[in-house]
């Protein structure tokens, strides 16, 4: 019964912190620092956590892959997480 909203108001930084390649299967690791604005309500609208008016930083890991054969240029997301 619960609702998130997220908006993320601006991306600061974008940068790969990881890349490897094994076989034909590439991945990629990239840390991005965003600038982003969450609240979450319960089922009667009622805020729970975050705030609607607050810009918070939001640090970020985001794994992608792609086999290298193919002729789809297009990665997948495989993995988010937050950095240790």
């Amino acid at each position: 019964g619960h609702s998130l909203m997220i908006e993320v108001v601006a991306i600061r930084q974008a940068e790969v912190v990881e890349a490897s390649l094994r076989g034909y299967r590439a991945r990629i690791t990239v840390r991005f620092v965003s600038e982003q604005i969450t609240a979450t309500r319960d089922s009667t609208g009622r805020l729970i956590a975050g705030n609607p008016s607050q810009i918070v930083d939001v640090e970020d890991l985001w794994t992608f892959e792609r086999d290298v054969r193919s002729a789809d240029p297009n990665w997948l997301l495989v993995e988010t997480r937050a950095p240790e």
